[in-house]
């Protein structure tokens, strides 16, 4: 074993340890949501002190993992063919490489950063409102409703904490470097993708271009934009999906320990993060088996499984504080209402169209390409592993879904957009040598430029995903003074956050506008969230006694996000 992953084990270990040696009342209160301790009349829930219990236990099963697996993966790895040293890229090939990814990074950012000050939107709300305020206990030990992202959660709890306060800018900062990094961690993957040969290593010239392709399908893809602006924890899947393919890569490929290990670590993080996250890891696991035709590729398989075992029990010291919490909601998980988002709905398609890197019309050349891509595996055989590992995720998700009569939301799918950045640029590499084939040289220039500005303009053109602060501020400025103020939307009044600010008080009209009638006083002016789902009767109140003064148009829920703002006649 490496002096380095030596260090990393038993600091892994002794971490763990020492977590496992904290008391459990200590734990449980840490753990306790404050809010929801005072509604139960409670010092500490109940789910907490159980959540405290299963974590001290949890981190023990993880001190002893991380005792014995690096050790046992390290003796694996050692009988496994030699490793294959990396090849040397070149210093020329090296600093153009560099260059290339400072000046994608640095467009990749700018297109970003205008969309950082846009309003919140209800998911965003949400978490900061339900558990960031709270702080880092309350977000590892509770999962009351769905809006927990854990890693993202306590990363904006530390935002909040340091900052003393929140605002839009603030509280997309973890989401945005996360969205910065995932440039680099798609350059990783291609550089991964092009040394993957049984046989003979990659030119400069492929590798290059390979990781300088999917690079851009970071900076420019506009799921990578939109979701590297949302105080959400999507970033960080697509991250964390694109680092633990190159890892898994690099550890077949070169039997390297330290790579299965740190393969991990990212799949545990991943989890954390979100929990749609565990298909990425069994779709790994699939595929390694399914590859089991030999003696390097059953250790191959037999090493995954270890790192997957590693990865499981770090995993589950990590959630083990709020399976307690989690397992109490869990028929919230399935659709029972029928109006859910499902696999043959709007959600669905935007599955279809997020194979393509967007999820408007502009994901149809990104379609091409990666069809294309895929469609050469025939020729070039070396692609179908990295591409089997990487999009492995997508159809375990579908049929969990279709399987456990769940909801499905297009979003939960991202952890496969590292592989649809690779499949789209290795049809760009496809096509830029059939033009050159071809003599076609400004025709692929042309068709280069087109796509970079299509996707630009998808992120610059489209409006807020929820501009809910631009519906409170119309009313702060046309309200007269003690007008009251309500909302229609879903069971969290989360416009109350914007109202608060201006000194409004908002007040909740239920999902859909169904207490509309019994709020008292009655409102004057109400603030409606997603308009199709108001329902009958308060559909039927406003036509007689309201007018319509403002709509402010947004794209989530893809034709239900405007904000329309009501004033009784």
């Amino acid at each position: 074993m490496s002096r380095s992953l030596a260090l990393a084990s038993w600091g892994a270990a002794i971490l763990f340890g020492a977590l496992a040696a904290i008391d459990t009342q200590s734990l449980a209160q840490w753990f306790t949501h404050p809010l929801l301790a005072e509604r139960s009349g409670v010092a500490i829930r109940e789910v907490s002190w159980q959540g405290a219990q299963w974590f001290r236990i949890a981190c023990v099963v993880a001190a002893c993992a991380w005792v014995v697996l690096p050790r046992v993966i390290c003796r694996l790895c050692a009988s496994a063919t030699p490793a294959r040293t990396d090849p040397d890229a070149g210093a020329t090939t090296r600093i153009r490489l560099r260059w290339v990814l400072f000046v994608v990074i640095a467009l990749g950012l700018a297109l970003r950063l205008q969309r950082m000050g846009e309003s919140f939107w209800f998911d965003e709300l949400a978490a900061l409102l339900d558990y960031a305020q709270y702080g880092v206990g309350p977000v590892i030990g509770s999962y009351f409703v769905q809006s927990n992202h854990v890693l993202h959660t306590v990363a904006t709890a530390v935002v909040v904490d340091v900052a003393d306060g929140a605002n839009e800018i603030l509280l997309r900062i973890p989401a945005l470097l996360a969205g910065v990094l995932v440039i680099g961690a798609f350059a990783r993957l291609g550089i991964e993708a092009a040394r993957w040969r049984t046989a003979t290593l990659p030119t400069q010239a492929t590798e290059f271009a390979l990781a300088a392709l999917c690079a851009a399908c970071g900076a420019l893809l506009p799921i990578c934009i939109l979701e590297s602006v949302e105080a959400r924890g999507y970033s960080m899947v697509i991250l964390f999906a694109a680092l633990a393919t190159a890892l898994l890569l690099r550890a077949w490929r070169t039997a390297s320990p330290l790579a299965l290990c740190a393969y991990g670590v990212v799949c545990a993080l991943g989890v954390w993060t979100h929990l749609t996250f565990i298909a990425l890891p069994m779709g790994h696991a699939v595929v390694a088996l399914a590859r089991r035709r030999d003696r390097t590729t059953r250790r191959q398989a037999a090493m995954t499984l270890l790192a997957l075992a590693l990865a499981g029990a770090t995993a589950m010291a990590m959630l083990s504080p709020l399976l307690p919490d989690l397992l109490r909601i869990r028929g919230e998980f399935r659709a029972l209402d029928g109006n859910e988002p499902s696999l043959l709905s709007a959600e669905g398609l935007r599955i279809l169209l997020g194979l393509g890197g967007s999820w408007w019309l502009d994901a149809i050349p990104g379609l091409a390409l990666a069809l294309i891509g895929v469609a050469h595996t025939g020729r070039d055989r070396c692609r179908g592993v990295p591409l089997a590992l990487a999009l492995a995720g997508v159809p375990l998700i579908v049929l969990g879904t279709a399987l456990g009569g769940s909801w499905m939301y297009a979003r939960f799918s991202l952890l496969a957009l590292p592989g649809v950045a690779l499949a789209i640029s290795m049809g760009a590499l496809d096509m830029a040598a059939l033009a050159r084939t071809r003599q076609r040289h400004r025709l692929l220039i042309v068709g280069a430029a087109a796509l970079v500005l299509m996707w630009s303009s998808t992120s610059l053109l489209l409006p807020p995903k929820q501009p809910i602060r631009d519906a409170v501020d119309f009313v702060d400025a046309h309200a007269s003074p003690g007008a009251t103020i309500a909302c229609a939307g879903l069971p969290d009044n989360v416009p109350a956050y914007y109202g608060l600010l201006l000194g409004h008080t908002i007040a909740d009209a239920g999902v859909g506008g169904c207490d509309l009638a019994s709020v008292s006083p009655a409102p004057d002016w109400l603030i409606v969230l997603y308009p199709r789902s108001v329902g009958p009767a308060a559909s039927e109140a406003l036509s007689r006694g309201w007018d319509l003064a403002a709509r402010f148009e947004g794209w989530v829920d893809w034709d239900n996000g405007a904000v329309l703002v009501y004033k009784r006649r």
